[in-house]
Order: structure tokens, then sequence, then C-alpha cells
């Protein structure tokens, strides 16, 4: 026998069913990779169910008795757990695949010749587009807090801010009715009572410009009122609300220099009940704010540097300059106001001198000097404020724009009262106006551009 003839050539049926497994390899895998994306979308399916249980439970949030969700309710069928043995995604009690499982029923091995690979049928997502929800969107931010325990006051006054507010906002509305008032040209009530004549009788002397001079000093005061309470409404809003140290000692030193002021009364003797009123029931007010506010204190921001030789920083030098020079002429009013009362330019101006003014009514000088010391205080307060702005401020919009404000109700009254009663004299209206060009030049030189 030769060695060829004891080699037997292999049955036909193995070399059939090594080819037949081979055929089938491909669609088998084929089918894997279609249980595999099966099992990606019921995964999604899975992670939107839990996106819908936020949902719901933001909308509804406690609908069984403080359980968001129990057996029976939506959106797990299984006492809040999200899926068991027999639900979806998963049959096998959370266990992707097992053996018997998809994708290969035989032990994870590939199927046996012969057998019929078995085709699993799922759910594919809708391809149209979601019907959108007629109810206005929620969110967590609309919901009402059930469990909203705060005091009544607790809850308007906050951090102390809305004190400093509710204060910048009287002032305003006291600044806003001096002009008013002033406009009218006639005196308050106890004015007229501690005069004992009434605006149109002193008018009637001197071709009524007594009752000019002292519109004119009213007028400008209720315009630092104005400006007063637009830096405190910056001041409570921005720097102070972010935690900035200097923002509350700004209010502290503005403020109590304002307040003082009422104090120059000691220095001509005339006592005006409104005024005092009016103090005695901001000044809780105030107080109360910078004792709640202390606690906001935690940015012990550093100054920014002086800078000469750019525009920006040369502007802000032009506006420390204009406003120091407001709280150095508060000042000097305030310390004329409770001494002299007139400098040269008044008493020719009124063609009266103050042994004349003290023989039509002796208690007229008293009430100027009120007028002149409080509008004095009031320039303190008001160039404090804003100096102080602007040598710890962040360079803002908001800043700028505070400042325009401020500088605009504070100047345009002081100075354009002036032509309107004929006191148009140059050395006493100059250092308005030299400061007034002064601020508008800084602020021309420290706008901020618009980005394109």
């Amino acid at each position: 026998m030769t060695p060829s003839a004891s080699i037997s050539k292999p049955p036909p049926s193995t070399l059939e069913r090594s080819r037949l497994q081979l055929e089938t390899l491909p669609f088998e895998t084929e089918v894997f990779r279609l249980q595999t994306d099966a099992f990606r979308f019921e995964t999604e399916k899975f992670r939107l169910t839990l996106e819908t249980c936020r949902f719901e439970t933001a909308v509804y949030p406690l609908q069984n008795g403080g359980v968001p969700f129990r057996n029976g309710g939506v959106p797990f069928a299984n006492g809040g757990v999200p899926f068991r043995n027999g639900d979806v995604p998963f049959a096998n009690g959370g266990v992707p695949f097992r053996n018997g499982d998809a994708p290969f029923a035989n032990g994870d091995a590939p199927f046996d010749i012969g057998e019929t690979p078995t085709i699993f049928v799922t759910s594919l997502p809708d391809p149209r587009p979601p019907t959108p929800d007629p109810r206005p969107p929620t969110s967590s931010a609309t919901i009402p807090d059930m469990d909203d325990d705060r005091g009544f006051f607790e809850a308007f006054i906050g951090d102390g801010r809305s004190l400093i507010k509710l204060t910048a906002l009287m002032m305003m509305g006291a600044g806003a009715f001096a002009l008013f008032q002033a406009g009218t040209g006639h005196f308050l009530p106890q004015d007229t009572d501690y005069l004992g004549m009434t605006a149109a009788q002193l008018c009637t002397l001197h071709g009524c410009r007594i009752v000019h001079f002292m519109v004119h000093d009213r007028v400008s005061f209720g315009g630092v009122l104005l400006a007063i309470g637009v830096m405190y409404l910056w001041l409570a809003e921005f720097p102070l609300r972010r935690g900035e140290t200097w923002a509350w000692w700004a209010l502290a030193i503005s403020g109590g220099a304002g307040f003082l002021s009422f104090l120059a009364y000691l220095g001509y003797g005339y006592l005006d009940s409104w005024h005092g009123a009016a103090t005695l029931g901001l000044l809780p007010l105030f107080i109360g704010g910078l004792v709640l506010t202390r606690s906001l204190r935690v940015d012990r921001q550093p100054r920014p540097p002086l800078d000469f030789h750019s525009r920006n920083g040369v502007g802000r030098i032009l506006l420390l300059a204009a406003t120091f020079g407001i709280a150095a002429a508060g000042c000097t009013i305030m310390t004329v106001g409770m001494t002299t009362v007139f400098v040269p330019q008044d008493i020719e101006y009124m063609g009266i001198t103050p042994a004349e003014l003290h023989a039509v009514n002796p208690h007229l000088v008293p009430l100027i000097a009120h007028d002149r010391a409080g509008f004095g205080g009031a320039l303190i307060s008001a160039g404090l404020a804003m100096f102080l702005a602007v040598l710890y401020g962040r360079p803002s919009r908001s800043l700028w724009q505070a400042l325009a404000t401020a500088g605009l109700a504070g100047f345009c009254p002081a100075i354009a009262i002036h032509p309107v009663i004929g006191y148009v004299s140059m050395s006493h209206l100059g250092p308005a106006i030299l400061g007034c060009c002064v601020f508008i030049a800084g602020m021309a030189m420290t706008v901020r551009p618009k980005s394109v």
C-alpha cells in the first residue's frame, strides 16, 4: 500500500459545516450589532425616563403626601424602582446579557449549524417631530417655595441694602419737592410762621431780590439732594452688592457728614421743624442699613492707581478734582452760613446789608443762614460720595451713568438759577462754572465706547 492511499479525505459533511459557519458568522455579527443598537436605544429611553422623573418632580413636587412617586405613580410603576425583572431595558434583573440571552443563545457561542438565528424585534424611535406642549414652560425658579418661613420684615429688608435704597429714594423725593416748592416762589408754612410774613410781602422790598436769593439757595439744595440719592442707589446696588468694603465706608462717611450738618443750626439758632422731622425719619433707616450691611464687607479691593498717561487716566484725575472741589465748596458754604452768612457778592446782589435785613425782620438772617448751611452740608455729602466712587470704584458703565446723572442733577439747577434771578456775578458764579467744565471734561474722557 502506498503512503498516499493511507490518507483519507475529510468527510464532506465536516467541510460543509465549516463553510456554513463561516457564512453565518457575518450574519451573526450583524445581528449582534442590531441588538447593540437596540441596547443603546433602551438606555436612551431609560435616560429620558429619568429626565421625565425630574420634570414631573419639579411640576408636581409632592403629590403623594411628601413622597414624589409611589407604587402605581408616574414615572415608575415599580414602587419608585426604575426597572425590575421583566421590565425594560433589561429582562435579567438589570444584567444586560446572560448565558442563553441575546445576542447569542448558545452560552455566548454563535449559533450551531443548522439553527435559524433568532431576530429580536425592538421598538425604534418615532421619526416624527415631538408634539409641542401647550403649557407654559415651568422651571424650578417659578415654583413657589412651599417651605418659605421667612418673616415679613426679614423678606423685605433682606441684607440691609433695601434700607439704603429707601433712604436714597426718600432723599430724591425731598430734593424734587424742594425744587418744586422753590419754583413756586412761596415759603414753607413753618418759614412763614417763623418770619411772621409771606414771601409775597417780603417780595415788595428791594425788588424781590431777598426772596430770589433765598429761592436760589433752595433750588441748589434740591438738586444736590437728587445727586446724593443717585450716588447712594449706585453704591448700594453695585459695589456694596459685590461686597466691596470701600462702598460701605463711602456711605458711612458721606451720610455721616450729611446728617451731622443738621447740627449746624446751633450756629444760627433756627430749627426747621420739617427739616428736623425728615432727618429723624431718615436717620434710623440709614443707620439700620449700615448695621445690616456690615456683613457684606468681604472684598477689600485695592484702589486703582492714578494714570497720568492715558485718556481714561487723565479723565479720572479731572473727575477727582471736580468732586473734591464740590466737597470743598460745601465746607466753605456751610462755614459761611454758620458765621457771616453772606459773602460780598451776596450783599451787592440784594442791595442791602445784614444790619438792614435785621431791621426789616430779625428772623431773616437766621432763616437764610439755615438754608445756606443746609446747602453746604448737602454739597459735602454729595462731593464725598462722588469722590470716593471715582477713587475706588471699578470703571464701569453703571458708574459713568451714575456720575453723569448726579452731576446733571447737581450742577444744572445750581448754575441755571443764577441767570434766572439775575445773579450773574462771575466772581460768585465762576467757581461753579469752572467745576462744571472740569467735570464735563472728565466725563467725556472716561466715556466707555459701545462695543460693535
